[in-house]
């Protein structure tokens, strides 16, 4: 019997608008304007995708390194030539993570789904690619925090979702056993991780797909009404 359930946080729970990494090209101006430096759309873009590339093959895909802020800025920065202060690297971070915050919204249907399974008794965790205390401002922000019982974030157990290890981290972090838990993620190639822990795994995907989950929904307002979950 399923007591426990693991939701990833982005584009799961949480919305987000931008398709790149982690800069938003117009903060990313506005952060290159502090240092004397224009970049365009195209460049910032093409920052991103590069900044991004080299930290997975600098630290490796199961690094929560990747998922820094400031670790990203520094090498960001470096392709425009910029070497900021401490000072200066903290004052552009600030400015990043206020505007992912603005284009972070729930879900539709994230909130009714949460207190519709919380009233049923089910324990409801986070596990995500992040920080602990960015997560809890995203989540907070969102208006979903009071839904959980925990977040399990990479950095308190020092992996990510490419590695197996996060998952059976978290069992262990929520005291919860892996036949009655389940991860919801709408990133198909994070279920791997889960399966390999023992977890069952459900997709949120429009598209039909039969590779690496046990079960498939269109939207997370589908989830109270799984078999699974009778």
């Amino acid at each position: 019997m399923i007591k426990n359930i693991f939701f990833d946080k982005n584009r799961c729970l949480i919305h987000v608008e931008t398709k790149t990494y982690i800069a938003l090209p117009d903060v990313m101006k506005d952060i290159l304007k502090k240092f004397n430096t224009v970049g365009t759309t195209y460049q910032i873009t093409r920052a991103d995708r590069e900044t991004y590339e080299e930290l997975i093959g600098t630290f490796g895909l199961s690094s929560v390194k990747i998922y820094d802020y400031k670790l990203y800025l520094r090498y960001f920065l470096k392709r425009f030539f910029v070497k900021p202060t401490d000072a200066e690297l903290e004052s552009a971070y600030k400015m990043l993570l206020e505007a992912r915050v603005r284009n972070m919204h729930a879900e539709q249907g994230a909130e009714t789904a949460l207190k519709a399974l919380k009233g049923r008794g089910f324990r409801l965790y986070v596990l995500t690619n992040s920080y602990y205390e960015r997560a809890l401002y995203h989540l907070n922000t969102a208006g979903l925090l009071g839904y959980l019982d925990f977040v399990v974030t990479s950095d308190l157990v020092g992996s990510t979702k490419a590695d197996k290890r996060m998952y059976r981290t978290a069992m262990e972090l929520t005291k919860s056993k892996p036949r009655e838990s389940i991860f919801v993620s709408s990133f198909e190639e994070d279920l791997t991780g889960a399966s390999s822990a023992g977890m069952k795994t459900v997709l949120i995907s429009s598209k039909i797909s039969k590779d690496r989950s046990d079960f498939q929904v269109r939207n997370i307002s589908e989830i109270p009404r799984l078999q699974l979950l009778r």
